[in-house]
């Protein structure tokens, strides 16, 4: 047994929570898909070494991401995208644990959900032009995943803003039917396509998710006194 199969093994020790999350929620996985699956464990476990203290490990199909209780706590006050599905599921995806508890430790704030759920849709975007336009990167399958979930990720703040939680996980698969069937076009033939989409999805999620009051006026106080 090697060492990371040895450190899951440990892991499964020590499971507080347990969850579903990618094309098994949303409703896009195939028999070629993998299983995704997010695990929080409790506080005994050091998962530092890990990047952004998440710690992950592949076996068969299924991908699983560990992260200690402190670590998800933090995810959780700074609306992590994680987080954020993960209060929203329908029960038959929590595997283990109780959701509810960490309700305590989550008060929505719908500007602060705005600015971490634009940055991870500005990122996936990003992602998708290098995957197609960069020769040694090259991979667009990957690279029409990306620029599928800088929409879903747009559409479920907008979600979010409206209703409180993700209402619809399956509410951007449509446009994944359409980002499929392109095909290898080049990027700009992409971008052409889907770049006002991109730009009208943002627009939405900002009316649901508007500025605080006073927010414009507050922030240039603090350039001034910079």
């Amino acid at each position: 047994m090697n060492e990371e199969r040895k450190r899951f093994e440990e892991l499964q020790k020590h499971v507080l929570l347990k969850f579903e999350y990618g094309s098994a929620v949303y409703g896009t996985s195939t028999d070629l898909s993998d299983i995704d699956i997010f695990v929080v464990v409790d506080d005994v476990i050091d998962l530092s070494d890990a990047v952004n203290g998440q710690w992950e490990f592949t076996e068969c199909r299924f991908d699983y991401q560990f992260a200690n209780e402190k670590r998800w706590i933090e995810m959780i006050q700074n609306h992590d995208i994680r987080w954020l599905e993960c209060y929203s599921l329908d029960k038959k995806h929590i595997l283990y644990g109780d959701v509810d508890k960490y309700m305590q430790y989550f008060t929505l704030d719908k500007w602060k959900m705005r600015q971490a759920c634009s940055a991870i849709a500005s990122n996936s975007w990003a992602k998708a032009h290098k995957k197609m336009v960069i020769e040694k990167d090259y991979d667009l399958y990957r690279a029409q995943k990306s620029l599928f979930h800088s929409f879903r990720i747009l559409m479920f703040a907008a979600q979010i803003g409206e209703f409180g939680k993700i209402v619809d996980f399956e509410e951007a698969n449509h446009w994944w039917d359409e980002i499929n069937s392109m095909g290898e076009v080049s990027w700009d033939k992409y971008k052409e396509r889907f770049k006002p989409i991109e730009n009208q999805l943002r627009s939405i999620m900002v009316t649901k998710c508007p500025k605080p009051e006073g927010y414009k006026a507050e922030n240039q106080q603090k350039k001034k006194k910079a």
